[in-house]
């Protein structure tokens, strides 16, 4: 399959998957997803409360400073705490999520009826193998989150804040295109650990640009919210520290919604090139 066919195939499945996704179980993960990162935002909220305290306290405090226990502090580090904290969930859930949405858009282009819970239990069945295969590909992601963040809290030149957050940023996509590999390869061909390791590398030769595509433009879906809950600073000092609350809920849906998209895209991007199934093994 030649690169320009591949790029072809990823923009299709993402319109594809646009349109299966006014399916209502198709989101029956992401409401899953919302409801739990709406429950970390209101648990930062209310850390300083004497009922939560006692366990988020601590976390805000390794995770920030003993300033962001103080209001309107608390608002500033908002975006970054709940980036923070979700960094070191995602390995873990990452890949259950992705993997769920991936086998619901899987019964949904074979013409069946989307089953939320069957799906969820497929996923569950194979969350092990699932978790391990994608986990090298979270932790560099994990890594370069980091790795950024350490450097953009140091003294670093204009030049380089410029470009880093570039440079992490193609990186992410790099990643994250070669995990829309692996879900499908665990899930609808229920393949092993090895077999998964063993088989990305012919499934990057025919789809891999297919799925930097997906990579690509779901990542741009994202960025305007990334951008806005990066002003957080301006927003408490213009006496609306709440809105930060709100901002920072918006990307969480924002980054749900590009999940959705990207996973159902991927399971489209794997039916489309089973005919290379030769050219995958070889």
């Amino acid at each position: 399959m030649s690169p320009l066919e591949q790029l072809a195939i990823g923009w299709i499945a993402l319109a594809r998957t646009a349109r299966e996704s006014r399916t209502w179980a198709v989101w029956v993960p992401v409401i899953a997803a919302f409801a739990a990162q709406v429950t970390l935002v209101s648990a930062l909220v209310f850390a300083a409360h004497p009922l939560l305290s006692w366990g988020m306290a601590p976390v805000v405090r390794a995770l920030s400073s003993d300033d962001a226990l103080r209001y309107p502090e608390l608002y500033r580090w908002l975006p970054t705490l709940v980036s923070r904290v979700s960094l070191w969930f995602l390995p873990v859930l990452g890949p259950l999520l992705a993997g769920w949405v991936t086998v619901l858009f899987a019964q949904a282009f074979r013409g069946e009826r989307p089953q939320p819970l069957p799906a969820f239990g497929q996923t569950w069945s194979r969350a092990g193998t699932l978790v391990l295969a994608s986990l090298p590909f979270h932790l560099v992601l994990l890594a370069v989150a980091l790795g950024e963040s350490h450097l953009t809290d140091g003294r670093i030149s204009q030049v380089t804040r410029l470009i880093a957050p570039r440079v992490v940023l193609g990186v992410c996509v790099f990643v994250q295109a070669v995990l829309l590999l692996v879900a499908p390869l665990v899930l609808l061909e229920r393949r092993s650990l090895r077999e998964t390791i063993t088989g990305l590398p012919g499934a990057a030769r025919v789809a891999f640009l297919g799925a930097l595509m997906i990579a690509a433009i779901t990542s741009a879906l994202r960025l305007p919210f990334d951008a806005w809950a990066g002003k957080s600073v301006s927003m408490v000092a213009s006496g609306l520290p709440e809105k930060v609350a709100v901002v920072v809920l918006l990307r969480v849906f924002a980054h749900a919604l590009a999940m959705v998209l990207a996973a159902g895209a991927a399971a489209l991007l794997h039916r489309s090139v089973l005919a290379e199934r030769d050219e995958w093994e070889g």
